[in-house]
């Protein structure tokens, strides 16, 4: 069964109590909508506002993987 389609959007959305699998489910949703109708204004925005909070956080694991790694080496011994 398709989602219902979205007929109202925020325009300051709050993404920080969803997980990153619903924002990729939302995403895709609105993607499809974008697609296929109907339209509602202000839907192209809030999906760019979607896809800016997936690559943030995307960006911040990797930020944080990083200097995750960067601590190991440091802490790793140095052969004689």
């Amino acid at each position: 069964m398709p989602p219902r389609p979205i007929i109202s959007v925020d325009i300051f959305p709050d993404f920080s109590a969803m997980t990153d699998s619903t924002l990729e489910s939302l995403c895709d949703q609105v993607f499809t909508q974008l697609e296929d109708g109907p339209i509602v204004e202000g839907l192209f925005a809030f999906y760019l506002s979607i896809q800016t909070e997936i690559e943030d956080r995307q960006s911040a694991a990797a930020d944080t993987m990083t200097a995750s790694d960067v601590q190991e080496q440091s802490a790793a011994p140095i052969p004689a």
